[in-house]
């Protein structure tokens, strides 16, 4: 706990003003937005609230179930690519992130990670 708040990755909180108005406080407190990705089920959040962006990849097109095209890991690659090197950052500061892929009702989960990983070594050089 820092300051009264738990740190690591957190959900946001259930009362908000409006759209976002919850990011500043996890950045004041370096609370990590979960970046989930369900298959449009929820909101996506494609923020960076902390020192670390934690992605959760459920499914491209049908939760848990569904794999990841090539189109979609490319924007995936590139979105981890620009936070990894602060270009997609708020203040360009470079961020480790951490991906977990638990689309794996049909063992999408470590194709599609074997595949991301590839993307994100070419971006890299």
């Amino acid at each position: 706990m820092t300051n009264g708040w738990p740190t690591g990755p957190g959900r946001p909180p259930t009362k908000a003003t409006g759209p976002l108005s919850f990011c500043p406080l996890l950045r004041e407190h370096d609370i990590a937005i979960v970046v989930a990705d369900t298959a449009g089920k929820w909101p996506l959040l494609e923020t960076v609230t902390s020192d670390f962006a934690y992605v959760r990849l459920h499914g491209d097109e049908e939760l848990y179930v569904s794999g990841y095209s090539d189109v979609a890991l490319d924007r995936w690659a590139g979105l981890i690519h620009g936070w990894r090197s602060g270009e997609a950052t708020a203040d360009g500061r470079p961020r480790d992130v951490y991906v977990y892929f638990d689309n794996d009702v049909k063992v999408h989960a470590p194709y599609n990670a074997i595949d991301l990983a590839k993307r994100l070594d070419a971006l890299a050089g």
